[in-house]
């Protein structure tokens, strides 16, 4: 089943290039190796490895939009107790239109984030897809209104500019979708795919690196560098914008992903902390003490598939 591993072991080098990575994901492979004191033949060799292994993927990250997934949703699953929650998150994950499977605590046993073409695809997934796994209870849907924030990387130290939604021109969107199945794509590579010059592709790319409506970078799961990561349902309250409120977390450095939705919550928020102090000491004094949340609802990551949207197409 395509999807980023988490059980391998990383030793310091491993995350030491990874970090990196997530800082630059086009960075020279000299250059790391500089950086490192590692020889240029010991960089690519090991960055070679990781991709090979699924432990990470070098990839232009957008808003999914862009890309023509108009259609995304969060559903909130509860399971049999007699079926393993795990076993019922693996068969989700095998689902084409599936990026982000959690199996968590608190109300739901299983959050999944559906990245569809269509709401016809969408209800399909939802209907004909997920409902009849055996297992599964009941269904909370949570539609997407606004994918407000992302941001993939936690391994490297120092703030970090996450994407946000953005419209792209035509060119901007098909160079975008490009670079999502290869972030390190040599630009004269991507140049001849489009049947532009490589002079634009670089002009480009630096232009939407610049607005933040692209990141190229290393991501891989969380969980396989043992940090502490929970979705928050947040409810906000009566008299605040739900998009201030959201522009406002996004500059949370343990933030990783706003989702703005309908139903139960107005928001979902993605945090990742080094470990389960920190994630509680963010939570507490970051969210529960904002009066603008009405409520904050804590969905604790027990284990994660994470797919990259070339997964999914």
């Amino acid at each position: 089943m395509p999807g980023l591993t988490r059980g391998i072991e990383l030793d310091a080098t491993d995350r030491a290039l990874i970090a990196e990575l997530q800082v630059d994901g086009r960075v020279p492979f000299v250059e790391l190796g500089r950086r490192l004191g590692l020889s240029e033949k010991t960089v690519r060799n090991r960055v070679s490895a990781l991709l090979s292994s699924d432990v990470i993927r070098i990839i232009g990250l957008t808003d999914p939009r862009m890309l023509g997934f108009e259609a995304i949703a969060m559903v909130g699953l509860t399971t049999d107790p007699a079926v393993p929650a795990s076993q019922i998150a693996a068969e989700i994950a095998g689902i084409r239109d599936i990026d982000y499977v959690v199996v968590t605590t608190g109300r739901y046993s299983i959050m999944v984030e559906i990245l569809a073409t269509s709401p016809e695809r969408l209800r399909h997934v939802i209907e004909r897809q997920i409902g009849p796994i055996a297992g599964v209870r009941s269904m909370e849907i949570f539609p997407c209104f606004s994918l407000f924030y992302q941001k993939a990387r936690f391994l490297a130290e120092g703030p970090a500019s996450g994407v946000r939604s953005s419209p792209l021109s035509e060119l901007d969107r098909r160079l975008a979708m490009v670079l999502s199945t290869d972030g390190r794509m040599p630009f004269r590579v991507a140049a001849d795919r489009l049947g532009i010059s490589e002079t634009q592709v670089r002009a480009r790319v630096s232009a939407m690196l610049e607005a933040r409506q692209l990141s190229i970078l290393a991501i891989m799961n969380p969980l396989a560098v043992g940090r502490s990561v929970a979705w928050l349902g947040l409810k906000i309250a009566p008299g605040a914008r739900c998009e201030d409120v959201a522009s406002h977390l996004a500059d949370d450095p343990s933030v990783s992903y706003v989702f703005i939705c309908g139903g139960r919550f107005d928001l979902f928020v993605e945090v990742i902390c080094d470990n389960d102090s920190q994630l509680y000491s963010a939570i507490d004094k970051r969210f529960r003490s904002d009066r603008r949340i009405a409520n904050a609802e804590l969905f604790y990551y027990l284990d994660l598939h994470y797919k990259i949207l070339s997964d999914i197409d």
